[in-house]
């Protein structure tokens, strides 16, 4: 039975997989998911996981593997049931976006068209106008937001759980009280500093006072136009093929991963890697719009993909697709770190970066920080209610306190990712200065240039999402990984040690 049934749940990853990245980076206009459910959905039915669940309850405990395996197939299908549930609503809305024109200029702008332009209009009056345009296309999906929500609380349910919280919790074991700690300690012991960065980083970059900063010039606010010309966006390839190769890596033989660097009027603007057969088939999307984003989010994915290429093709299916998302995500965010790195950036970029810069790029990490923390305890509140639409006002309170950035109601449930996903990137964060230190103690503080670092990374990489990022953690350094090294590096680089006591 659980050959037959691993044999299709690949089937259907590839096949979802493939759908996604046709329509996402722009190559296909609709987003067509009805017909790989209608092939693959008995995977996902009650009466499917409950087989699931005696597979796993006729395992001696001793076996461990099995029984972490059976734990994954049991989550993944879980979630897929929820999914499945609301499928219809995801095309729609992914439709909605998809169609969507603004009037910009005199030109004709996709929806996402416009979200990129975003970054790159100087006047902040116009980013408002611009802004305004895409928050009305967002508004008008909003309706199909909430249905498809009330649809995944039902679905939730319909499992037993009292709330997609709880099924989340339980699937997938996590400890969310112990997680609110963490999210609610940072934001109170970053606040000060943060706040006294921020102010020098508007006016610098924007001419902003932070009672004048907008959702509209988050954007403009990383793109660093200053720093344009380093980052131009036809060197990106090269910073790939550079980062890879002092590593040991020969990326140039490397069938299984494609970049795709090519502009479409409908390519979403956030880059993202699709695993589509691991290891064998690996799609690495970009939207090339220059600047400092551009090169993060290059940096970011590549530590997708090279996680996925060198994951063992002998791993179950379960270890290769549905474990523990916060994994890969420390090694995007391991190679998104280079752009903190003065060495790298004048090895790789023949950049001599000043303070300037390297502190510009401290506050955007603790924005990017303190935005998900207070994105996490805001779905902590989300998932766990059947009156999504009464929290909107909360979602606006909570990123505008801890960004400093203005943000309105309208994206309450837009800027959620499914799968309580932010709480995965918190974990991510986490357990990558824990992963970061150690390569840089084991292999010296230029990593990036050992090909033993590299062959220690694979080694990593083959076990797949065998295990989860805190087990990962404690195999190589024999710690739990705890907030501590996270707070303390964000104060020593903006200049002040944690409170401690």
């Amino acid at each position: 039975m659980l050959d037959a049934y691993r044999g299709e749940l690949t089937r259907f990853h590839e096949a979802l997989a493939r759908e996604e990245y046709e329509h996402y980076s722009g190559r296909k206009e609709t987003l067509e998911l009805e017909p790989i459910y209608d092939r693959y959905g008995h995977l996902f039915t009650r009466e499917a996981i409950e087989a699931l669940r005696r597979e796993r309850e006729a395992i001696p405990e001793s076996f461990e593997t099995s029984r972490r395996a059976l734990d994954l197939l049991i989550a993944d299908a879980t979630e897929r049931a929820l999914e499945m549930s609301v499928h219809s609503l995801t095309e729609q809305i992914a439709r909605a976006e998809a169609e969507a024109e603004i009037l910009w200029d005199k030109v004709t702008l996709t929806f996402y068209q416009a979200k990129q332009r975003l970054a790159t209009e100087p006047n902040p009056r116009r980013r408002r106008e611009l802004q305004a345009q895409c928050t009305e296309v967002i508004r008008r999906t909003n309706e199909l937001r909430l249905e498809r929500w009330r649809q995944l609380h039902r679905a939730a349910r319909g499992f037993g759980y009292a709330n997609s919280r709880a099924l989340y919790q339980a699937v997938r074991a996590r400890d969310f009280e112990v997680l609110g700690h963490q999210w609610a300690r940072f934001l109170e012991e970053t606040d000060e500093l943060y706040r006294a960065h921020l102010h020098d980083a508007l006016m610098s970059e924007l001419g902003l006072r932070p009672a004048e900063a907008d959702r509209a010039d988050i954007p403009a606010f990383f793109h660093l136009e200053r720093y344009a010309d380093v980052f131009p966006r036809d060197g990106l390839r090269a910073i790939y093929e550079e980062v890879w190769q002092g590593l040991g890596l020969e990326v140039d033989r490397q069938e299984n991963i494609e970049v795709d660097d090519e502009e479409r009027p409908r390519k979403h603007p956030r880059a993202f890697c699709v695993p589509i057969r691991i290891p064998e088939e690996i799609k690495l999307v970009i939207a090339p719009n220059g600047g400092v984003p551009d090169y993060q989010a290059l940096l970011h994915e590549a530590g997708h993909a090279q996680h996925y290429a060198w994951t063992s093709a002998a791993l179950l299916p379960e270890f290769k697709y549905s474990g523990d998302r916060a994994v890969s995500e420390s090694y995007a965010f391991l190679f998104e770190s280079l752009l903190r790195e003065p060495r790298w950036l004048d090895e790789a970029l023949h950049f001599l970066a000043s303070e300037h810069f390297l502190k510009l790029m401290w506050v955007h990490r603790l924005f990017l920080l303190r935005r998900y923390a207070a994105r996490c305890e805001y779905e902590q509140l989300l998932h766990a209610t059947d009156e999504p639409e009464a929290l909107a006002s909360e979602y606006a309170e909570r990123l505008t306190r801890a960004t400093g950035f203005r943000h309105g109601p309208e994206e309450f449930l837009s800027d959620v990712d499914d799968g309580f996903y932010a709480a995965d990137y918190w974990r991510a964060w986490v357990a990558e200065v824990w992963l970061r230190d150690h390569v840089k103690t084991r292999f010296g503080h230029r990593w990036w240039r050992h090909p033993r670092a590299g062959r220690f990374l694979i080694e990593l990489w083959e076990t797949g999402e065998r295990y989860t990022v805190e087990e990962l953690i404690r195999q190589i350094d024999a710690g739990d990984p705890s907030i501590e090294p996270l707070v303390d590096e964000v104060r020593a680089a903006l200049g002040r040690r944690r409170r401690r006591g």
